[in-house]
């Protein structure tokens, strides 16, 4: 689909820019980009999260679609389930996306707004920022949460190696 296609070009553009802005930072160590002077950086943090939870309401509505096409070709199940050609990451995408919404959740709860540990979205740096990079530690010192993101990451490799080579299957690449 074209549109499944020009969403994930949104998304890789976001992440572009995102990342640019972050290495811009880090090597310049000014913590204003050029951006900051025309919109405020929390207007464009809050513009980017609009715009992934857009993206997010497409990606499920045509999955949705493409699940609700896929039983009206074949309404009564086969006799045999015998898939060959089925790779594991298709096969498992409903469960991998289900979980994949379960760990932005808690990762949005634990970084953001501080619900999951809350003793370490406390902790600030020197300049008086959140210091994320003692949650991370910390966070991940709790067993539960850090085999949780070991298994969300490795489910949204699975997801997106499928979704990746759908894309240039359906292109024709």
């Amino acid at each position: 689909m074209m549109s499944d296609v020009l969403m994930s070009d949104f998304k890789c553009s976001l992440f572009a820019i995102s990342a640019h802005l972050y290495f811009w930072q880090k090597t310049t160590g000014v913590d204003e980009t050029p951006v900051n002077n025309i919109i405020p950086a929390t207007l464009l943090w809050w513009v980017g999260r609009l715009f992934l939870v857009l993206m997010f309401v497409l990606h499920f509505s045509f999955a949705l679609k493409l699940y609700f096409e896929n039983r009206a070709a074949r309404p009564k199940s086969y006799a045999v389930e015998n898939s060959v050609q089925a790779t594991i990451s298709s096969r498992i995408m409903a469960l991998s996306g289900t979980i994949i919404l379960l760990y932005v959740i808690g990762h949005l709860l634990h970084f953001t707004l501080g619900v999951i540990l809350p003793e370490y979205s406390e902790l600030q740096d020197a300049l008086g920022r959140p210091d994320v990079y003692s949650m991370v530690v910390k966070g991940f010192q709790v067993t539960p949460v850090a085999v949780f993101y070991i298994v969300a990451l490795l489910l949204l490799w699975s997801h997106l190696s499928h979704g990746i080579s759908s894309i240039f299957q359906s292109l024709g690449v």
